[in-house]
């Protein structure tokens, strides 16, 4: 073997790092990108909802091939004010399964549950949230005007 032959592989082997590492920080650099602007998606999606435009929430979350558990959240709550009950339930369930530690999709399953009068559905959706969130107020309440709709008083009084 030459002298030159152990520096040639050295060098390849610099240009192969410098190409690894300019690769990364490209990916990295995309990545980036996408995450500001599902923040910027989501900023106007929040300011949609302060100003109560139900429809145009759902086109925008509609448009999105993967929405976050925040979509999913806005654009359920959406379809639920536009009375679109079958799509707010698959937009909360679609939240929930990536967001299954947050409370909020479970207890507005039960507000669709409850607004379908499918009582024992919402009632049990409000257990599960309160599972997550023992001291969450509304979903206590709004357990106890279930369990008083269902007849269940003791229950009622409860909660």
């Amino acid at each position: 073997m030459d002298i030159a032959g152990p520096a040639a592989r050295g060098a390849s082997l610099i240009r192969r790092a410098v190409i690894l590492a300019f690769l990364i920080s490209w990916r990295l650099s995309l990545l980036g990108q996408v995450s500001s602007a599902a923040d910027r998606q989501l900023d106007q999606i929040k300011q949609l909802f302060a100003a109560e435009r139900w429809q145009a929430i759902v086109n925008l979350v509609a448009s999105v091939p993967s929405p976050s558990a925040d979509a999913d959240f806005y654009y359920g709550t959406a379809l639920a004010r536009l009375g679109r009950w079958q799509e707010a339930r698959r937009a909360f369930q679609a939240g929930h399964r990536l967001r299954p530690r947050d409370e909020r999709f479970l207890v507005e399953l039960a507000g669709v549950a409850f607004k379908q009068k499918q009582y024992a559905e919402a009632a049990a959706s409000l257990r599960r949230a309160r599972k997550l969130a023992p001291q969450d107020s509304y979903a206590n309440d709004f357990l106890g005007t279930i369990y008083f709709l269902q007849g269940n008083l003791a229950a009622a009084l409860k909660y």
